[in-house]
């Protein structure tokens, strides 16, 4: 039986866990390698959700009808301090939650899914964003996380809503494409898909990111291979 659709205060709470999760996984462990970021140290990490966090928490409190500039002022910047860098992610992370608990959910607002502008998508899938950088961080230093069922059912339905190009979000010619399907065992089942590069990668994302092998943030249960996607993308993940 599939959980049922997390409510705006478990998504919160969500939110809250795995971002204490990955604040705990990473601290001590700044030099250790991405594993699914090629090229990144967890210190790029914990910088780039840490942007993130501001990012979402601008758009849902000043709830702008475009995307903020890639050269915004405000933007933070890598920090080579441990302690400072964890600090301010620890900081930006309650920012956020607080924002988005005290923000309208049906208050409207850019987003990079024309098909919902408003500030509850940005809560929805910024549990996944914490989530699957969670896994991150862990799998860094060899240790596992466990994602709440309606948590990893709900992932799996808001990927196939906004992550796959579609007739309402239609990927721009040209570019390069993923093609799959659904394991039998995942819960908002599907046919074959195709997952295209349509979204432009922020300053501050790795490359390649828009996929990766058997990366748990999306598992319903244990597919041997599939393709994910943390939506790390438009400036915005």
């Amino acid at each position: 039986m599939t959980p049922s659709a997390p409510t705006t205060e478990q998504q919160l709470t969500a939110i809250t866990q795995h971002s204490a999760g990955f604040a705990a996984a990473v601290e001590g462990h700044f030099d250790a390698p991405v594993e699914h970021c090629p090229g990144w140290a967890v210190a790029d990490l914990v910088a780039h959700v840490t942007e993130v966090h501001w990012f979402w928490t601008t758009i849902a409190r000043e709830r702008p009808e475009h995307e903020p500039a890639a050269d915004d002022p405000r933007r933070s910047q890598k920090l080579d301090d441990e302690v400072a860098a964890l600090r301010r992610f620890r900081t930006g992370a309650t920012a956020m939650v607080d924002v988005l608990r005290a923000t309208d959910q049906s208050a409207q607002c850019w987003t990079w899914a024309p098909a919902q502008q408003d500030v509850s998508f940005i809560t929805r899938h910024q549990v996944q964003e914490i989530a699957v950088h969670h896994w991150d961080a862990a799998n860094a230093i060899g240790s596992r996380i466990v994602i709440d069922p309606a948590v990893a059912a709900d992932s799996v339905t808001e990927f196939l809503t906004f992550s796959v190009s579609s007739e309402s979000d239609a990927a721009p010619a040209g570019r390069g494409s993923l093609t799959g399907s659904c394991g039998p065992r995942t819960p908002a089942r599907c046919g074959p898909f195709t997952l295209a590069r349509n979204r432009q990668p922020s300053p501050s994302s790795p490359p390649d990111r828009i996929a990766a092998i058997d990366r748990p943030a999306l598992r319903w249960s244990r597919p041997s291979r599939r393709i994910c996607c943390c939506g790390c993308t438009a400036g915005s993940i």
